[in-house]
């Protein structure tokens, strides 16, 4: 992963964390648009298997096939955003639930 792009990745979790809006933290990355399998790994911190495991599944973030491989995915960064959105608040719901 190059440098500018982990850097943007950085600061897209800092505005994401501030609760900036979606089209904000997009201007994080500039033109960069998808991330790579192992670039999604990186930013959500669990290895390149997990995310394969969840698309088998059906569970993880909406992707789309790079060439003829299934292993080469590439996430769509907007749907990726809306993925993680979903994901966490349903996360935040069960905690709630657990406490109460």
């Amino acid at each position: 992963m190059s440098n500018e792009l982990r850097d943007g990745l950085h600061e897209l979790l800092r505005r994401l964390a501030e609760g900036l809006t979606r089209r904000e933290c997009l201007e994080a990355l500039g033109d960069y648009r998808d991330l790579t399998s192992r670039e999604l790994a990186h930013l959500e911190q669990v290895s390149v298997r997990t995310l394969e495991d969840w698309a088998e599944r059906g569970d993880g973030p909406p992707y789309r096939k790079a060439g003829r491989k299934t292993s080469r995915r590439r996430y769509p960064l907007g749907s990726y955003l809306d993925w993680r959105d979903r994901t966490t608040m349903t996360r935040t719901i069960e905690r709630h639930k657990n406490v109460c």
